[in-house]
C-alpha cells in the first residue's frame, strides 16, 4: 500500500511536521504549523461535537487554512507525488500516517487532524474516498503482521448492560459468514474481580476484535483506567496497562480494539488509553474517540464500521477505509452538513497496512480506490491546449512586472523566483512551459491554470493599457477549455476567480515609502538623502524630498525634520525606512521620535503611528559583494519550503549555527554593532530585537512573528506592539531591521529635479 508519513513534534510555539513516503522519489521535507491555531480549532470542534452541531462556515475556513498550512512546501511536494501514484494499476489508496513519537507531547494527539479540509471543498481528510489518515506512536518499520483469517470474531465488553441494538446489527453479518458472533462479556462477569478470569474463558474462541463499550477515566495515580461495574451499583477501574497485559497473555490473534465512547466517557487519547493498548496488548490497531459523543451517534458509527469491515464492498477487511466510510455515514445523519461528532473517532495503526482481516477473495473484488478528483502526474494539458495558449500570450506586450507577479502568485514555492533575473525575450512562454511541468494542487487546480487566471485579472484591469479586449477574451476562452479538460467543479472555478481578483486588487494597491538615508560625513555628522516612493503594480516612482542636502546634521537634529515632513502626508500611511550606517543600527531610536499625528494635539511616537524600520546603508549602497547572500536569504524568508529553519530565534547572534539556512533572525537580547555587522555580511535581511532585553511580553511578541510570503507583515505587527506600549515602557519596544531585497531604496546619485522612475518588485 502507498503511504506517506508525517512525524509531528512540538517545536517552540509551533508544531514541526516532517514528511517522508514509501516511494523514495517523493523526497522529504518539513513545515511548522501554528500550535495555538491548531488547539483553538480542536477546542471549537469539540464544543460543536458536545452540542451535536455541524461544522459551520467559519470552522470550515479554519480547517481549510490548517490544511494549507500542513500541505505546503516540501510536504506538499511529497503529498502531491504520492497522490499522483494513485492512478497506478492496483493502487489501493494513499495511507497518510501521523506519527506522535514523544509521549510527553500527548496534547498533539488531541488535535483533530482528520478534520483538516482541502481548500474550497468539503473533502475532509477523515472522510476521503482515496486517502486514509491513521495515527501511530512510532515511525513505520517493516510490517511483520499478516491479516487475520476470516471470519471476524468480535468480543463485546460492556459495563453499560447488554448492547442489544449493536448485537442486532451484527446478526446480518453473522448470517453471511463474514462474522462469528461471540457471547458478549457483560453483567457480573464484567466486574474488575472476575474480568481476567472471564477473558481466559474466550481463549479457545480466539477473538480477533475487542469492542469495549463504556467509560474511561483516571485513577488516583492519574493512570488511565476502564470503568467497569462493581456489582453493587458503582464502578471500579481497571488500568489500561493491566488490561493490555491480560490481552497479550490471553489472545494470539487480536488485531483490533474498539474503544466505544458515549456521553460522559473519556476513553481516548486524553486519558492515555491508546498508548498501552497499542504497544502492550498485541493488537495492531485501536479506534478511540477524541471527545464524548451521543450514544446514538456512537452506535451509528459502530454499526457502519462493522457493515463496511465485514461487507462485500471495497472496504472489506480494511479498518482505515471502513472508518472513513463510517465517518461519512455519521456526517449524513445531520441536516446541517458535517457534524463535528464525525471526527471524534480516530484510528491508531501499527505498520503501513490497514488490511487487518483477510476475507475470502471470492466474496469481494480487490479494492482499488480512485478519487473523483484523482491527481494526474505531469503533462496534464494536451499539446493543442499548450500551443494555443503560447500563441495567445505571444501577441500580448506583457509588462515584465505583470508576468513576474502572476508567476510568483501561481508557481510552487520552490519555483517562485526562477525568472527574477531572466531576459524579457518570450518570458511568458518560458513561464508557461515551466508551469506545465507542475503537479495539480490538492484543490484540483493546476498552477498553469492559476497563472492564466491571474493574467486575465491583471489584463482586464482598467489600468491595463497594454492589452486589447479581444486578447483578454482569447485568454478567457482558453481558460474555459482548460477547466473543462481538468474537470474542475463550480466550487473550484469560483475559488480560482476569487483568488485571481484578490491578486489583481493587491497588484493595483499603492504603497508609499518615506526613505531617509544617512550618509556619514564625520563622526556623528550625516548628510541626509530623502525620497518619497510610490509603489503600484510592481513599479516604483521616487521623488526627492528636500532636506537641505548641502547641510550636515547631527542625528538628534533629524527628529524635527522628519516630524515636519510627516505632517504633510495627510491620510497617507507610509512605511518609514531609516537607511543608516551599521554603527547607528544598534542605537537608532527613530521609532521614538515625537510627532503630531491625526487631529489630537498630543504628540505620539513615530513608531506607534507608522511602520518604522531600519535598513543598512552599507548593504544598500556600498557592498554589492553581499548582494547574492542577501537575495538568497530574502527569498528564503518569503517562500520557505521549511518554516522550521526559515526563521530562527536565539539570544545572541553568536548562537546562530554556521550552517543555518535562515531568512530571518529573532534576537531575545539587544545586539551591538559588531553582531549586526555579522548579520549583514551573512545576508540576513530581517532581524528583530528588544531595545532593553527580553521581557516576557516581548518574548511572547517575538514568537508571534512568522516567516513566509503569506505571513502577517512584521512591520505592522511591530507597530502595533509599539502602540500598545505605555509611555513609561517605551524602552521595551522592538527594533526591526527590514532589508527588502526586491525594493531597495533609491540611490542618492539618482536625485534630480523631477520624479525618478524605478521599476522593480514591491
Amino acid at each position: 500500500m502507498l503511504w506517506m508519513e508525517i512525524k509531528l513534534t512540538l517545536d517552540g510555539s509551533g508544531v514541526l511536521a516532517a514528511a517522508r513516503a514509501s516511494d523514495p522519489k517523493a523526497g522529504s521535507g518539513s513545515v511548522v504549523l501554528p500550535l495555538d491555531k491548531l488547539r483553538d480549532f480542536g477546542e471549537k470542534l469539540a464544543r460543536a461535537a458536545a452540542r451535536q452541531g455541524a461544522i459551520d462556515k467559519a470552522l470550515r475556513q479554519e480547517a481549510w487554512a490548517l490544511h494549507d498550512a500542513l500541505f505546503r512546501g516540501k510536504v506538499r511536494d511529497v503529498y502531491v507525488h504520492m497522490r499522483a501514484l494513485l492512478g497506478g494499476v492496483g493502487a489501493r489508496g494513499l495511507l497518510v500516517r501521523l506519527v506522535f513519537p514523544d509521549p510527553a507531547q500527548r496534547d498533539l494527539q488531541a488535535i483533530p487532524w482528520e478534520a483538516l479540509c482541502e481548500r474550497d471543498t468539503e473533502k475532509y481528510l477523515g472522510t476521503s474516498a482515496d486517502i486514509v489518515v491513521v495515527r501511530d506512536l512510532s515511525e513505520a518499520g517493516e510490517d511483520v503482521w499478516g491479516p487475520a483469517p476470516s471470519p471476524i470474531r468480535p468480543l463485546l465488553v460492556s459495563s453499560l448492560g447488554d448492547p442489544e441494538l449493536l448485537l442486532a446489527a451484527l446478526e446480518e453479518r453473522r448470517r453471511d459468514g463474514a462474522l462469528e458472533r461471540l457471547e458478549p462479556l457483560v453483567g457480573d462477569r464484567a466486574t474488575p474481580l472476575r474480568f481476567s478470569e472471564a477473558l481466559r474463558q474466550y481463549r479457545s474462541r480466539r477473538p480477533n476484535l475487542l469492542h469495549l463499550v463504556g467509560h474511561g477515566s483516571r485513577n488516583e495515580q492519574r493512570s488511565p483506567v476502564l470503568l467497569l461495574g462493581d456489582g453493587a451499583g458503582g464502578h471500579q477501574g481497571i488500568p489500561f496497562a493491566s488490561l493490555a497485559s491480560d490481552l497479550r497473555a490471553t489472545f494470539d490473534d487480536l488485531r483490533l480494539i474498539l474503544l466505544d465512547s458515549c456521553s460522559g466517557a473519556d476513553p481516548g487519547p486524553f486519558c492515555g488509553a491508546v498508548e498501552p493498548l497499542l504497544t502492550m496488548s498485541g493488537a495492531r490497531a485501536v479506534v478511540a474517540y477524541l471527545w464524548p459523543v451521543d450514544p446514538k451517534s456512537a452506535r451509528i458509527c459502530s454499526e457502519e464500521l462493522y457493515q463496511l469491515l465485514c461487507g462485500a464492498g471495497d472496504t472489506r477487511g480494511d479498518i482505515a477505509a471502513s472508518l472513513n466510510g463510517a465517518r461519512r455515514q455519521l456526517a449524513k445523519t445531520s441536516d446541517g452538513g458535517h457534524p463535528a461528532e464525525a471526527f471524534s473517532p480516530v484510528l491508531y495503526l501499527l505498520g503501513t497496512s490497514s488490511a487487518l482481516f483477510k476475507m475470502p477473495e471470492t466474496e469481494a473484488a480487490p479494492r482499488v480506490l480512485r478519487s473523483e478528483s484523482a491527481v494526474p502526474p505531469l503533462c496534464a494539458f494536451t499539446k493543442e491546449l499548450r500551443e494555443r495558449l503560447l500563441a495567445i500570450v505571444k501577441d500580448i506586450a506583457w509588462p515584465r512586472d505583470v508576468l513576474l507577479c502572476a508567476y510568483r502568485e501561481s508557481a510552487p514555492a520552490e519555483w517562485r523566483f526562477l525568472f527574477e533575473d531572466a531576459s524579457d525575450g518570450n518570458l511568458a512562454g518560458k513561464m508557461i512551459l515551466k508551469l506545465e511541468d507542475a503537479f495539480i494542487t490538492s484543490t484540483g487546480a493546476h498552477p498553469l491554470l492559476d497563472f492564466v487566471a491571474v493574467l486575465i485579472a491583471l489584463a482586464a484591469a482598467p489600468a491595463a493599457s497594454w492589452t486589447h479586449p479581444e486578447q483578454v477574451s482569447s485568454l478567457v476562452d482558453w481558460a474555459a477549455l482548460a477547466k473543462d479538460h481538468l474537470g474542475l467543479s463550480e466550487l473550484q472555478r469560483d475559488a480560482l476567480r476569487r483568488r485571481a481578483h484578490e491578486v489583481e486588487r493587491g497588484f493595483a494597491k499603492q504603497e508609499t515609502y518615506i526613505d531617509v538615508a544617512l550618509e556619514t560625513v564625520d563622526q556623528d555628522r550625516y548628510r541626509v538623502h530623502a525620497f518619497r516612493v510610490a509603489v503600484r503594480g510592481g513599479r516604483a516612482e521616487s521623488e526627492p524630498i528636500e532636506f537641505g542636502e548641502d547641510r550636515e546634521y547631527g542625528f538628534d537634529e533629524l527628529e524635527a525634520l522628519v516630524a515636519q515632513q510627516m505632517t504633510k502626508l495627510a491620510k497617507v500611511k507610509p512605511v518609514v525606512e531609516l537607511v543608516v550606517p551599521v554603527e547607528l543600527l544598534a542605537r537608532c531610536r527613530a521609532d521614538q521620535w515625537r510627532i503630531h499625528h491625526g487631529i489630537s494635539p498630543r504628540r505620539t511616537s513615530l513608531g506607534a503611528a507608522y511602520r518604522v524600520v531600519l535598513r543598512s546603508w552599507e548593504r544598500c549602497y556600498e557592498n554589492e559583494e553581499f548582494w547574492e547572500a542577501w537575495q538568497q536569504r530574502w527569498r528564503r524568508f518569503l517562500a520557505p519550503p521549511d518554516q522550521a529553519r526559515a526563521c530562527v530565534c536565539v539570544d545572541k547572534v553568536a548562537e546562530l549555527p554556521s550552517s543555518s539556512d535562515h531568512g530571518a533572525v529573532k534576537l531575545r537580547l539587544p545586539p551591538d554593532s559588531d553582531e549586526l555587522a555579522m548579520l549583514l555580511e551573512d545576508g540576513t535581511p530581517v532581524a528583530v530585537w528588544p531595545r532593553e532585553g527580553a521581557a516576557e511580553a516581548l518574548d511572547e511578541c517575538l514568537s508571534m512573528l512568522p516567516s513566509g510570503a503569506q505571513a502577517p507583515d512584521w512591520r505592522e505587527l511591530v507597530r502595533q506592539h509599539r502602540r500598545s506600549a505605555t509611555e513609561k515602557h517605551l524602552d521595551e519596544c522592538l527594533v526591526l531591521l527590514w532589508d527588502d531585497f526586491d525594493r531597495r531604496p533609491p540611490n542618492p546619485g539618482e536625485r534630480s529635479s523631477g520624479p525618478v522612475r524605478r521599476t522593480g518588485a514591491a
